[in-house]
């Protein structure tokens, strides 16, 4: 069997469009359709990357000799153990992760607006002949905690909506026929829908630190309070549209294992989750830490601010690393 009429039996086999197969190796549709009707040959990348997109050996490609498939050693249990998502499967995992990611974002904004309790209680001091700052100071810490629990509590209950799909960002799977063009068709329409949307959370994370430029040149510890409250309500509520809108999108992503959820991307994430939930946890803790023995919660929010800075150069590092050894 010759290498065109290969390449379409394993694209069939793996239910891929031409499209989709272009696609998954980068090249156009064009391309796939030469080379299957034989006018012209893969070279030897996209030979490699053939062999890895349908798990079967490089010989079995190259060798026209060779007709039964030769899957490639280390897929072999995988494919025998492969799931297959059904059109019904896709549609409840899709809304189990919408869910899932509402309740997600709506945690995350807690725990950023958190500390408006103690800058309130703050600001009531200041405004107010209370005997007492420090009560006021404690109370408002009492709230901060008890929102941030409330948050963890939701994120705890919900887990189990999606914890039967852990697979799905994990594993590699096969999906029936027909579910690929339906969840291609849900993932173009979302973008156009929510493309405004997205656009405006990044422009409010843009402009949210004009309030406190604002009043930092005036000599009025309310108004610097009262605009860091301002900063932190504009932050979460982006940051809620953000979650929302991108998660949904990622659920899609996640269905067609393309971008972030290629088989070695899944790999890549397994591999790093542990570092990366390790640094926002040491972030936030240093983040309160230094806001309650400082009390200057006016200025020590750009701790999470540098702390996304440094997270770029940190992931990248990671995956430098952890590319290396999967190579």
């Amino acid at each position: 069997m010759i290498l065109s009429d290969k390449i379409i039996l394993l694209r069939k086999k793996n239910n891929l469009t031409q499209e989709e197969l272009a696609e998954k190796l980068g090249v156009s549709r064009q391309s796939v359709s030469k080379w299957e009707m034989g006018n012209s040959i893969p070279d030897i990348n996209k030979i490699i990357q053939l062999s890895d997109v349908f798990g079967v050996k490089t010989d079995y490609l190259l060798k026209d000799e060779i007709d039964d498939i030769e899957y490639s050693d280390d897929t072999v249990e995988e494919l025998e153990h492969k799931k297959t998502i059904s059109v019904e499967d896709a549609n409840d995992f899709m809304s189990a992760y919408e869910e899932f990611s509402n309740n997600v974002a709506d945690s995350i904004s807690l725990f950023i607006i958190s500390p408006l309790a103690v800058l309130v209680s703050q600001i009531i001091a200041l405004t107010t002949n209370v005997k007492s700052e420090d009560s006021l100071v404690i109370g408002g810490t009492i709230v901060l905690f008890l929102i941030i629990a409330f948050g963890i509590y939701k994120l705890i209950v919900k887990a189990n909506l999606i914890e039967k799909y852990d697979f799905i960002s994990k594993e590699s799977f096969n999906l029936s026929y027909g579910v690929r063009g339906i969840v291609e068709k849900k993932k173009e329409d979302r973008e156009q829908k929510d493309n405004k949307a997205i656009a405006a959370a990044i422009i409010m994370y843009i402009l949210c630190v004009i309030p406190v430029i604002l009043v930092s040149i005036l000599d009025s510890e309310i108004l610097q309070l009262s605009s860091v409250i301002l900063l932190l309500i504009i932050v979460s509520a982006a940051t809620n549209i953000l979650i929302k809108k991108l998660s949904v999108i990622s659920s899609y992503n996640m269905l067609l294992q393309v971008e972030d959820y290629t088989i070695k991307n899944k790999k890549l994430r397994e591999k790093t989750s542990g570092y990366v939930t390790a640094y926002w946890l040491i972030i936030t803790a240093i983040y309160v830490g230094v806001s309650l023995y400082t009390n200057r919660w006016e200025i020590t929010w750009v701790i999470f601010a540098a702390g996304a800075i440094l997270f770029v150069a940190f992931y990248s590092i990671l995956k430098t690393r952890f590319n290396n050894q999967m190579k």
